[in-house]
């Protein structure tokens, strides 16, 4: 799914975005300036360097999700979910994604989600299982008006990736920006 315009509208209601590839950015989703709305539903097995499972990017873009799975998708940046504007997730499962695309040998962020957004609230959610070099659970690198409230954080890997550098921090989250 590809949606670039600052009045375009994406709803998903139950369902899947399943087993998806993009080269770029966006494996099962990419919002560019778009609106965006998931209830319940499952993001399952999708790749992409940036946003395995859903990519949001773009000045007008907002998502909102409630409900719903991120399960077993890949990406360098956010392996689950990767927002870059604003987001709201309540109620959500990030289980099993991972911060390596196809062998990357390189940093990944966020095997559950990477925020780069300014804006940013989690409520309720529960990251298990992920996997990156920084932030297992979440990579936050902005975020000045961010919360994470009511979440769980279990079992997830902040590794040492295989170019020797000195990662694997945050097993639940690394906040290597501005965030609060």
């Amino acid at each position: 799914v590809y949606v670039d315009l600052s009045t375009a509208f994406w709803r998903q209601h139950g369902g899947s975005v399943y087993g998806n590839r993009a080269l770029t950015r966006g494996g099962g989703v990419y919002l560019n300036s778009a609106f965006g709305e998931m209830t319940g539903g499952d993001v399952m097995y999708n790749t992409a360097p940036m946003g395995g499972g859903v990519y949001i990017a773009g000045s007008y873009s907002v998502f909102t999700q409630t409900g719903g799975s991120f399960w077993i998708n890949t990406a360098d940046y956010g392996g689950g979910l990767y927002v870059a504007n604003s987001a709201l997730v309540t109620n959500s499962q990030f289980l099993n994604n991972t911060g390596v695309y196809l062998g990357n040998v390189r940093n990944s962020y966020g095997g559950g989600a990477a925020f780069a957004s300014n804006q940013f609230t989690l409520v309720g959610c529960l990251f298990q299982d992920n996997t990156a070099s920084l932030g297992g659970g979440i990579s936050v690198s902005t975020g000045n008006n961010s919360s994470v409230s009511d979440s769980q954080f279990i079992g997830n890997l902040a590794r040492l990736d295989n170019a020797g550098s000195s990662n694997g921090f945050g097993g639940a989250i690394a906040n290597t920006g501005t965030g609060k």
